[in-house]
Formats: C-alpha cells, sequence, structure tokens
C-alpha cells in the first residue's frame, strides 16, 4: 500500500470501451475525484451520477464523496477500477435529461442493466427497445448497406429472452431489422436514444436500488429506492411491492446501528423503521434516500441558474437541429424532384429519340420508294419510245408491200394476208403502246405524289430537330444539320431556359410541421398496439413451461391488467398509517 500523501494511478471506466487514467494524490476526497472526471468528460448534470466500484471479497458500493479515496479503496486504491455509473433517476427522463451527452449516458447505463438482466425487461420490449438500440447506432435502415448478418457482432437482446424462445440468432435479427426499417426512419440518434430510455422507464425494475431488510416480525423483505420514494417488496418479487412511501410523504431519514428510522411528515403517524442485514450498507441507503429526496424536492422548485442555462442551451441546440433535420427533409425532397423529372426528361427524351428514328426510316423507306418508281418510269418511257419505232417501221412495210403488190401479181393473195395480219398487229401494237403510255403516265403521277410525301416527311423531320426544347435534351446533332442543310435551314443560337426551384411558403412549412407531429403523435398512441404485435408473432415460438420466476410474475400482472403505475396508484389510495400497518403486518 502506497504511503499517505503519495500520488496514485485511478482508472475509471466512463462508459463502454472507454477507460481514463487519472494521476492523483491518495488523500483526496470523492468528491474532489468526481468532479475531476466530470470536468474530463465535460459532463454538466453530474448529480444524476457517482462512481461504482467493487473490492475483492468486498460488496459492490459507491465511493462516498466526503471521505478520502485512500480510506474508501484501501490498499486496491491502484487496481480497483471505478466506473461512472447512474446513481440517481429522473421520474421522467424526456422533462429530467436536458443535455444530450446525460441522455447518451443514461441510454449506455440503461441499456447495458437490460442486457446483463439487472432490469427485467419482457421479450417483447426488449425487441423493441433493440430496433432504437440499432438506430441510435445505424441510422437509417438502407438495404444496400445493411446486409443480412450485419448485426451479428452486437449483442441486442438478454440471453434470458432469447432462451424462452425457438428462435436462432438469425431469426431474431430478422425481427429487430423489421422492426428497425419500418418503424424507426427517420429518428436521429438522441431520438431513438429517447424513444429506448422512454420505453425503459415504464419497467418495473427501472431506476431500482434494492437493498435486504426485515421488519420488526424479522420477515425477510425487499427495499427498493427510487425517484420518486422507497417501496417494500417480497424477498422473491422486484415487480409488484407490497406497499410504497413517497419522498412527499417523509420527513426525516436516520439510521442507528443496524436499524434505518423513517419519520413521516404526519404527526399521527408513527415512525417505523427497518432492519439492515448488513450495517455497512446503512450508510449507502440513507445517502441514496437523501439524493432521491433532494433531487424529488428540487424537480418541485423553480429551476436555479445553471439549470436555466442548461435548459436554454439545450433548446437552442434542440431547434438547430430540428432545422437542420427540416433543411435537410426538404433538401432530400428537392433532390428527389430533380431525380424524378431528370427521369422524366431522359423519358421523354428517349420518345422523341424514337420518333425520330421513326421519321428518319420512313424518309429512307420513301426516298427508296422514289428512286425505284423514277427507275421504272424510265424503262417504261423506253419501251414506249421503242414500240413507236416499231410501228413506225411497220407501216414502211406496209406501204413497201403495197408497191410491191403491182409488181408481184402471182403473190397479191399471200400479200392481201400477210397485209391484213400485219395490220392486226400495228391495232394490237398501237393498243399496246396506248397502254405503256397510261403506264407512264401513272407512274409519273406516283413519282410526283412520292415527292410531295418526301417533302411533307422532310418538313416534319425538319421541325423536331429545329425544336429548341429537343436540342437541349440531346437530340443527335448530324440529324439535325443534314436536314436543315437539305431545306436550307441554318442552326439558331438562343439561350437554355434556366430551371427555378421555387421555396416552398410559410403556410406549407406549418402545415409539414403539423403533419410531422400528428404523425409522431399517432406512433406514441400505437406503442402499446406495436408491442401487442411483436407479442403475439413471438409467442406461438415460446417453449412450453419456459421462464424464471420473473416470467411467471410478470405473466400474472399482465393477466390482472395492472403494470407499474397502476400498481403504484392503488398502493397510494390507501392512508399512509395505513401503509405503515401494513408493512409491520407483513
Amino acid at each position: 500500500m502506497p504511503k499517505k500523501g503519495q500520488q496514485v494511478n485511478i482508472h475509471i471506466v466512463t462508459q463502454p470501451g472507454e477507460e481514463l487514467e487519472f494521476y492523483v494524490k491518495d488523500h483526496l476526497l470523492g468528491k474532489e475525484l468526481f468532479d475531476l472526471v466530470c470536468r474530463a468528460i465535460g459532463l454538466r448534470e453530474s448529480y444524476y451520477f457517482g462512481l461504482h466500484y467493487q473490492r475483492l471479497k468486498k460488496q459492490p458500493c459507491w465511493l462516498k464523496m466526503d471521505k478520502k479515496i485512500r480510506h474508501e479503496l484501501g490498499e486496491d486504491i491502484s487496481k480497483v477500477k471505478l466506473y461512472l455509473r447512474v446513481e440517481f433517476f429522473p421520474e421522467d427522463v424526456e422533462e429530467g435529461l436536458v443535455l444530450w451527452q446525460t441522455q447518451h449516458l443514461f441510454f449506455l447505463h440503461v441499456k447495458n442493466e437490460i442486457l446483463n438482466e439487472l432490469i427485467y425487461c419482457p421479450a417483447e420490449e426488449a425487441v423493441l427497445m433493440a430496433s432504437y438500440a440499432v438506430q441510435a447506432k445505424f441510422g437509417d435502415y438502407d438495404q444496400d448497406i445493411h446486409k443480412k448478418g450485419f448485426l451479428g457482432d452486437e449483442q441486442l437482446l438478454p440471453k434470458r429472452v432469447t432462451s424462452l424462445y425457438q428462435l436462432t440468432d438469425e431469426q431474431w435479427e430478422e425481427r429487430i431489422v423489421g422492426w428497425y426499417a419500418e418503424h424507426c426512419h427517420g429518428l436521429s440518434r438522441a431520438e431513438a436514444e429517447m424513444e429506448y430510455l422512454k420505453i425503459a422507464q415504464d419497467l418495473e425494475m427501472y431506476g431500482t436500488n434494492y437493498y435486504k431488510i426485515q421488519n420488526d416480525k424479522t420477515t425477510n423483505l425487499l427495499l427498493g429506492i427510487l425517484a420518486n420514494g422507497i417501496n417494500i417488496y417480497e424477498a422473491e418479487n422486484k415487480l409488484t411491492p407490497l406497499c410504497a412511501f413517497m419522498w412527499s410523504e417523509i420527513k426525516n431519514i436516520s439510521f442507528k446501528n443496524k436499524r434505518i428510522w423513517i419519520q413521516p411528515m404526519e404527526k399521527s403517524v408513527d415512525s417505523f423503521n427497518f432492519i439492515s442485514l448488513d450495517v455497512n450498507i446503512n450508510r449507502e441507503i440513507l445517502l441514496l434516500c437523501s439524493g432521491n429526496h433532494e433531487l424529488y424536492m428540487k424537480r418541485r422548485r423553480s429551476d436555479n441558474l445553471e439549470t436555466q442555462i442548461m435548459k436554454s442551451q439545450a433548446n437552442e441546440l434542440k431547434t438547430e437541429r430540428q432545422k437542420e433535420i427540416n433543411r435537410f427533409i426538404k433538401e432530400k425532397k428537392l433532390r428527389i424532384e430533380a431525380s424524378e423529372s431528370q427521369m422524366d426528361m431522359e423519358m421523354r427524351l428517349q420518345e422523341y429519340q424514337s420518333t425520330l428514328e421513326t421519321y428518319r426510316q420512313h424518309l429512307e423507306k420513301a426516298e427508296e420508294t422514289t428512286d425505284l418508281l423514277a427507275e421504272k418510269a424510265l424503262v417504261a418511257e423506253e419501251e414506249s419510245r421503242l414500240l413507236i419505232k416499231k410501228a413506225a417501221d411497220l407501216e414502211y412495210e406496209i406501204k413497201r408491200l403495197h408497191m410491191s403488190c403491182t409488181e408481184k401479181e402471182k403473190e397479191k393473195v399471200y400479200l392481201e394476208s400477210h397485209i391484213q395480219n400485219a395490220g392486226v398487229t400495228i391495232q394490237q401494237i398501237l393498243k399496246e403502246s396506248e397502254i405503256r403510255a397510261r403506264e407512264t403516265l401513272l407512274l409519273k403521277q406516283e413519282l410526283d405524289h412520292s415527292r410531295t410525301s418526301e417533302k411533307q416527311a422532310t418538313e416534319k423531320l425538319l421541325q423536331i430537330t429545329t425544336n429548341p426544347r429537343l436540342v437541349q435534351r440531346g437530340v443527335p446533332h448530324h440529324l439535325s444539320s443534314q436536314v436543315q442543310q437539305q431545306h436550307g435551314h441554318q442552326p439558331q443560337h438562343g439561350g437554355q431556359p434556366a430551371i427555378v426551384n421555387g421555396e416552398g411558403g410559410t403556410s406549407e412549412y406549418i402545415k409539414s410541421l403539423q403533419q410531422e407531429g400528428d404523425e409522431y403523435l399517432k406512433k406514441s398512441h400505437h406503442l402499446q398496439q406495436q408491442l401487442t404485435d411483436i407479442k403475439t408473432a413471438i409467442d406461438g415460438l415460446k417453449i412450453m413451461d419456459g421462464g424464471d420466476i420473473m416470467d411467471r410474475l410478470h405473466i400474472e400482472n399482465v393477466g390482472k391488467g395492472e403494470n407499474k403505475y397502476s400498481t403504484l396508484q392503488k398502493i397510494q389510495a390507501a392512508s399512509t398509517n395505513a401503509r405503515v400497518q401494513v408493512y409491520q403486518q407483513l
């Protein structure tokens, strides 16, 4: 053991995974060491916290603020680890915890107590709270990031809960992620932690320190010290108090040897006492009672200047954070609208490009048809010319034959027959020539019609390609230039229209805030329904006859329709004197 007045190393765990080492004098008071820790981590609401430790072969206890650390820690002063833990709890976490750092330390403490089964938590509450814990650590669910198995290294549920149901770790994770993705989206880290604490404070064992005591009949009982008073429990039942006394009903608490005396405010009610099984715990009980009583009375007085400043700063920070959230939501909405607008533009561009491609194909077909008809017209014209020439040759031959008839009388009959046949042939040739002429005329008419169609298709294509909106959206430049050159048009240049995003009016902003408020209120009202849904989903997988005494007691209370607050209301309905009598008769 170091000599008195020597400097020693003190190790203090401020939160899981965070340990500080202080090199201090061993005659330092507990309060001075505690203040040093609070200054080191910037903890301002220090009145909720204390330093907890456990020496070898001794019960765990709180470091006394008015004692020297050498006297408290003894020869193990350099070996004992002290833990910054919550010693006193507010009656309502949402009202009592002002600063986010305090709320975060509370969240870590309560979560650790639940996972280590120091606070009893039913399965349905455990699953719902686990989803909020995941939201606090990982933020909003993203299926591209939070893939199956991403919670494999996280302890999210008490082992007692997982052992009660026929579910694997993967199946538990699937259920937790389902609630995380569905009900926690949009919550900030601070909001998710607060939702966790709001559910936790409704648990029967939340914020209660238990101590073994006896009454004058030496009945083994438990004394529970909490934010609003003291409760008396059966030795095996930490959930349902037999009687309770509010701090407002208690005037004074004192102890002598093993006895702790309670003096009620009502003069007509006699003092009563507890018998502690360990005299060394009496002082700790007294300090816990005094500290809780002091905070209880403090909450019912006007805030001091320091608290007013903290609340003002917290409100400013909360307002600024809300503005940032609103700004983020607005920017996110604008990004979504811009993305949707871009997708719409791309779809319209694809439609225009498809239409342009269709017209281009029609134009190519019209050009091919025009060329083909022109070629056919030339062929028909050439054939007509040849037939006319052939008819002229035959007519000349007829004249020659007529001249030959005068010279060749003997061949007259034959020549006359030949002339008749030739005449018929000429008539047929003339008719065929007329037919060819008419076909030529029809082909020319089709050629004119085809050229008219080509001109109309080209003008339509020109209208599309010269549209400024289409040009801005990426119409192929070579097609636009090609059509303009064919028709003598020059490309026109103009400024691109600007897209102006209008700011929402004040009424729209207020309306959105009101809508968010309504949604949050609706969510709060449906909390019990959520718990019922979870219970219904997993009840069928529960192991028969599973669970410990806590589970059986909780099921009995649920069956009676009782909870933490209804039980206390029933107890408080009796007079102080009646409750004292109940305690003494136990």
